[in-house]
């Protein structure tokens, strides 16, 4: 078993004064071994913050930052989980080169989620969380759950 993170924008040490667009961004990850002996990694992602009136669409920034997500996963061997807040939409390259180029399943678009946003987001765009799994992972039950804590929805996995 092993955890870390890998930064894919900035560093940690980046963040100037309060000024959230300057924060590093980083994947945290933890690798383990599936019930077969398998090696499972699950990353946990939080995208760039939109900010400074720019939304979810894609920037030179996120496209780089989509690049490096995708050459550190395509490093690791056995099964991938990678969710988390991404701030991008459906449509962005930025996003769709995940699937595309590392060859997982979108269960966002797969179940036909039509919203990762609670009443608690009153801006329009009603995506911003996903999750991706390698194909051959075998999922027992993905939706959205009712809660709302934030103005982010909380989605449930089990494999």
């Amino acid at each position: 078993q092993e955890i870390g993170d890998v930064f894919v924008h900035k560093t940690m040490e980046s963040l100037v004064d309060r000024d959230g667009s300057s924060i590093g961004k980083n994947l945290q990850f933890i690798k383990m071994h599936d019930q077969n002996g398998t090696p499972l990694t699950v990353l946990n992602f939080h995208g760039i913050w939109a900010g400074h009136g720019v939304g979810k669409g894609d920037t030179k920034e996120r496209l780089e930052q989509s690049q490096k997500v995708v050459e550190f996963i395509a490093s690791l061997s056995g099964h991938i989980i990678l969710a988390g807040d991404f701030n991008l939409n459906p449509e962005t390259e930025s996003l769709q080169m995940i699937p595309r180029e590392l060859g997982l399943r979108d269960l966002i678009s797969e179940y036909a989620i039509t919203s990762t946003r609670t009443s608690l987001y009153g801006k329009p765009g009603k995506f911003a969380d996903y999750v991706f799994t390698s194909p051959d992972i075998k999922i027992k039950a993905f939706h959205v759950l009712p809660d709302e804590v934030s103005d982010h929805s909380a989605l449930f996995l089990e494999v």
